[in-house]
């Protein structure tokens, strides 16, 4: 990441308008937990998103994006995946309309990644809530709900948070992750049945015996202590050696 840094500072100093450059910089110093620089290349793309573009722009960073992306270097490998999934390709024939409000959008989002680590929790949801509202045409909306829907928890605003879960859930229906953090945020509002109902579609989709030890966890607040035993076992089970289920029994 450090001669991708390199390479994106030059190409900073040569334009220091240039968004993109401070776009993926931003996702650089992100990668490599430089959270203050990121927060700083972030907040520089949306404070001049409203700052003309030009397609000469455009060309000039698919140049420099695609040679960073190509390098055979593979602690490049996050950097590349973000490069290549949400630039380079949208980069094909833009118009400059659509390219600004993209970058706009990927700077809201990573800024509020990085709010959210550094726990800066209200602003991270401000950032979140930037993108959804951008309605999905630039944004990665399932894992902004979730993100957001995660920060909520970190604001102990379980409702909220089980509200963006839903949404996340309504996009991503597989996702066992958000129906784990789902059942997280039930739980925190006391709502048993519900949480037991999101972990054992978990158990469905994607059996594991950490599951297995929170459904077990579960059903002991619900004072279900059979049951609880059961799922105890399974996670044995699954991972002889996963120690929360053992201090369970």
């Amino acid at each position: 990441f450090d001669d991708a840094v390199f390479t994106l500072s030059r190409a900073i100093l040569t334009d220091p308008s240039s968004r993109l450059a401070h776009l993926v910089r931003g996702r650089a110093y992100y990668c490599m937990g430089e959270d203050e620089r990121a927060l700083n290349d972030f907040s520089t793309v949306v404070a001049r998103a409203d700052e003309r573009q030009e397609k000469d722009e455009l060309l000039r960073m698919r140049i420099l994006l695609g040679d960073i992306y190509h390098r055979p270097l593979t602690t490049f490998s996050r950097l590349k995946t973000f490069i290549c999934g949400t630039l380079v390709d949208s980069f094909h024939d833009p118009s400059v309309g659509e390219a600004k409000e993209m970058v706009r959008v990927c700077a809201y989002a990573n800024r509020g990644r990085v709010n959210l680590r550094c726990g800066n929790f209200e602003v991270a949801v401000e950032d979140f809530t930037e993108v959804v509202e951008s309605r999905g045409e630039h944004g990665d909306i399932p894992s902004m709900y979730f993100f957001r829907g995660l920060t909520y928890c970190k604001l102990h605003d379980w409702t909220m948070a089980v509200e963006d879960f839903t949404l996340n859930i309504g996009l991503t229906e597989t996702d066992p992750e958000a129906y784990v953090r789902r059942a997280g945020a039930y739980s925190a509002l006391q709502n048993w049945k519900a949480a037991h109902d999101d972990l054992s579609t978990v158990i469905e989709l994607e059996p594991t015996a950490k599951v297995y030890y929170l459904r077990g966890r579960l059903l002991c607040c619900m004072r279900n202590w059979a049951d609880a035993v059961l799922d105890y076992k399974r996670s044995l089970a699954m991972d002889r050696g996963y120690i929360p289920a053992k201090l369970g029994l």
